[in-house]
């Protein structure tokens, strides 16, 4: 355990020493207002909104079975089979 430690310390050291410094892309370093800048920005408005609609419908499908599950789980009664406007719960008086 110890000589995995000491390796991801001398892996991670490698690493942050050997690297060349960070440059931010054209879009990021260039003019805010450059046509390209607002194509990204518009870009990621749209992938988010995308994302944000895959996101509601999947909480909405785990809603929809959580409820289909508990209204499956409870016991089934003559008045479910029956129904509201079946013959036999008029006959069933008699």
């Amino acid at each position: 355990m110890v000589r995995r430690i000491q390796f991801a310390a001398v892996v991670a050291i490698a690493l942050i020493s050997g690297s060349a410094p960070l440059k931010a892309c054209t879009v990021c370093s260039g003019d805010p207002e450059s046509d390209m800048a607002k194509g990204a920005v518009a870009g990621i408005i749209v992938l988010g909104g995308i994302i944000g609609f895959v996101l509601v419908c999947v909480a909405t499908t785990g809603v929809i079975w959580f409820h289909r599950g508990r209204r499956m789980s409870r016991p089934i009664s003559d008045a479910d089979l029956r129904g509201p406007d079946s013959t036999f719960a008029t006959r069933r008086g008699d």
